[in-house]
């Protein structure tokens, strides 16, 4: 594992929870800012991945759901 300063450490973290990552790495030079860049943009990918997983199951889901609670047209007019 490698070490990494504290102005890495500390740029990872400021970039937590945000999409534009640039001013977070504004402090950080050289190899520190490439591998404190790849760790953000990892995570980054990460997260959109995850977030689009659950979309898709949430949409999954919905579909079901309609197709097993909306009645079809001649369905209903056998009801009232």
């Amino acid at each position: 594992m490698q070490t990494m300063s504290p102005a890495a450490e500390r740029a990872i973290q400021a970039a937590r929870g945000k999409f534009v990552v640039e001013p977070a790495l504004a402090g950080v030079q050289g190899e520190d800012r490439q591998t404190a860049e790849a760790i953000i943009r990892q995570s980054l990918a990460t997260s959109v991945r995850v977030a689009m997983a659950l979309a898709a199951g949430l949409a999954l889901a919905g579909a079901a759901t309609a197709a097993f609670t909306i009645r079809s047209g001649s369905d209903r007019s056998a009801d009232g």
